[in-house]
This record gives C-alpha cells, sequence and structure tokens, in this order.
C-alpha cells in the first residue's frame, strides 16, 4: 500500500489535518483539538491498509500528545517550525498550508526533526524545573528579608551566613515580636494596608478562606458586618480583617491544640 504523510496543525480549539499520498490529490480535514477525535481519525485513514506517518509542530503539549498518538501511526515525528521556513522556501502562513508544509516535508524526510525523551525522562525535567522555580523564590525572599533588616540598620546575632539556623530562629522571634507591636490606640487596632510582603499565594488562599468562613460561620460573619459597617467600599478591608483574624485563630489552635470555638471568635484581635 501508498504510505501516507499527514501534517497536523494543531492550536488550541482546532487541529487542521493534510494527507499527502503519491497518486492522490491532497486531503484536507478539521478536527477538534481533542485525542479522540484524533484517535478516530487516524483509524480511519488507516482503514485501507496504508502505513500512516504523521508529523506535527512541537508546543508545551508536544509529550503528551506524542505518547498518546504514537501507537496509531508507522512513524511519528515532531517538527521544529522556526526551521521549516529556510527548508521549504515560503514564509505564507494558514492552517492548511502549515499543514501540508509538515506533510510534504514528512514524505521527502526533510521534516526538522525534534527529539522527544521518553515521560520518565520529561518527568524528571519537570522536577528540575519546578526545583529551579522554587529556589529562584527563596533566593528572592531572601533577599527581601535581607534588604528589609539592613534599612532598618539590623543584622543578625551571628556572623557569617544570615541563614545558619540560629540567625533564622532570630528572625522568626523578631517576625513573632514586630506582628505584636502594631499600631493601637485604646480597644481599636489600626493595621494599615495589606502588606504586599511574601508569596501572593498565600494571600489569595488566605482570603479565598475568609470568604468561605464568612459564609459558614455566624460569628466570623457577623465580625465582617461590624468591619465594613454597611459600606460597600469596606467589604475588602473587612475581608482582608476576617482572614488575619483567621490566621490568628489557627495559630492559637496550633499553640493549644483545641479545636475552633465560635463563641471566642469576638474576644480574639
Amino acid at each position: 500500500m501508498v504510505p501516507k504523510y499527514i501534517g497536523f496543525d494543531i492550536d488550541k480549539k482546532k487541529t487542521v489535518a493534510c494527507v499527502v499520498q503519491e497518486g492522490q490529490k491532497n486531503r484536507y480535514q478539521t478536527l477538534r483539538t481533542e485525542l479522540a477525535e484524533m484517535h478516530q481519525y487516524l483509524r480511519e485513514q488507516g482503514e485501507d491498509g496504508s502505513p500512516l506517518h504523521l508529523t506535527f509542530e512541537i508546543s508545551g503539549e508536544a509529550g503528551y500528545r506524542y505518547d498518546a498518538l504514537r501507537p496509531y501511526v508507522e512513524t511519528l515525528t515532531v517538527s521544529n517550525p522556526s526551521k521549516m521556513t529556510w527548508i521549504f522556501r515560503t514564509s505564507r502562513k494558514n492552517d492548511r498550508i502549515d499543514a501540508r508544509q509538515q506533510a510534504v516535508l514528512l514524505s521527502i524526510r526533510e521534516v526538522p526533526k525534534v527529539h522527544i525523551p521518553g515521560l520518565e525522562v520529561r518527568q524528571w525535567r519537570r522536577t528540575i524545573q519546578h526545583r529551579r522555580l522554587l529556589v529562584g523564590r527563596s533566593t528572592a525572599l531572601k533577599n527581601q528579608i535581607r534588604a528589609l533588616l539592613k534599612a532598618h540598620n539590623v543584622t543578625p546575632p551571628e556572623r557569617g551566613s544570615w541563614w545558619k539556623r540560629v540567625n533564622r530562629h532570630w528572625m522568626e522571634q523578631m517576625a513573632r515580636d514586630w506582628s505584636e507591636v502594631c499600631d493601637e490606640s485604646g480597644q481599636y487596632r489600626r493595621l494599615g494596608h495589606i502588606s504586599k510582603e511574601g508569596p501572593s499565594v498565600v494571600r489569595w488562599l488566605l482570603v479565598e478562606s475568609a470568604w468561605r468562613v464568612i459564609a459558614r460561620s455566624p460569628a466570623m460573619r457577623a465580625f465582617y458586618e461590624r468591619v465594613h459597617g454597611g459600606q460597600t467600599d469596606r467589604r475588602k478591608v473587612a475581608v482582608v480583617a476576617v482572614a488575619r483574624k483567621l490566621l490568628c485563630i489557627m495559630r492559637a489552635m496550633l499553640q493549644t491544640g483545641e479545636l475552633f470555638n465560635a463563641s471566642l471568635v469576638g474576644t480574639m484581635a
């Protein structure tokens, strides 16, 4: 049987397929970018017994698509689009042209190939990249802490690394002390605007948790309503106040081992 060379031009919602086969006109079909539909298309193309050779361009999702489509074809080649233009000698681009370009280059064995490592290697690489991201964030936070302390002419008690255990313990104690020394006047505590220091995801989680506890705890909802006092422009201030109170409650629960007690909500700062 005469081989079929298939080019997939894949975007977020649709995939244009082009089949190049000797002695036949080029054939095009538009699919949804879903693996089930791609599988069905390849099964239909192989029903006449023709060997199938498939190619598509590299992307962030190329690895899992390669694993999912490889069993349906004789060969699968992931291409490098940045090298295709000069090989094919055209700068025109649309979905059909891109799909045909890939299929034609595949048929003459001129596709600029990208190596796709196995799943285990890809997972290992992602783990390394994630660790690199975490290390970068950790370094950025350390630099922020060091800059903040230096701005107040404060240095750790022990010489050497700022991050040795004794200096970290000193910083933790200082942070606890600072959190307890707020700007107070009588029975009111002025907290000012929410700080933008630290990971934004933690602030997001605290605020999301605050909305949940407002919906489920009458005591916390009463506190929320008392803070915003019916004023629409104070609702953000109120939810931040609930988030802070929730954090204080969680800290107290961890220290004492006690369960949440709604009757104590009004007694906590």
